[in-house]
């Protein structure tokens, strides 16, 4: 795998972090963005979603498009 210096901005196709101008990025094999070296991120507890429309709950646990 090549690595290089980004230019740019963009999120990263492995965590879904933003790739910075200056992180050490490459391309995978699906042709994805993503970093040499993907930074920690903390992982949020799943959230339930509406038994009607099957949208992902908001913190309040009231649908917004149902309700």
């Amino acid at each position: 795998m090549t690595t290089f210096t980004a230019r740019y901005g963009g999120n990263c196709g492995a965590c879904d972090t933003r790739i910075k101008p200056g992180d050490e990025v490459a391309y995978s094999a699906t042709d994805e963005l993503v970093h040499v070296q993907c930074p920690d991120v903390e992982q949020r507890p799943a959230r339930g979603s509406c038994s009607s429309c099957f949208i992902e709950l908001p913190v309040t646990g009231v649908c917004g498009e149902c309700s």
